[in-house]
């Protein structure tokens, strides 16, 4: 079994919706500057979080912002880190889908 998902290439999980998939399926994304990124061609440096290409699964996905926080290390001991979608990311977001 571990070989075939060595094939596959690496599985990563959409925190929109919980569908687990090959990291190709799914948007990148990353927390720099102090603001939510799409990482398009996967590469930034830092945490990635995943979201599945569905619109539905992308507004889960930026209001779960406990769980975001979590899954790109965004958080404090005690208190968390607010990860605001940058103005636009939406549109970029759904400029992804085409």
């Amino acid at each position: 079994m571990v070989a075939a998902q060595q094939k596959a290439g690496p599985v990563r999980t959409c925190l929109g919706c919980g569908t687990k998939a090959p990291k190709t399926a799914f948007i990148r994304f990353v927390f720099l500057d102090g603001g939510l990124l799409i990482d398009r061609k996967q590469v930034a440096p830092g945490r990635g979080a995943y979201c599945c290409r569905k619109m539905e699964c992308y507004h889960r996905f930026v209001r779960q912002q406990k769980k975001l926080a979590w899954a790109l290390r965004c958080h404090e001991k005690d208190k968390m880190v607010s990860i605001a979608p940058r103005q636009g990311l939406d549109v970029e977001f759904a400029s992804c889908l085409v």
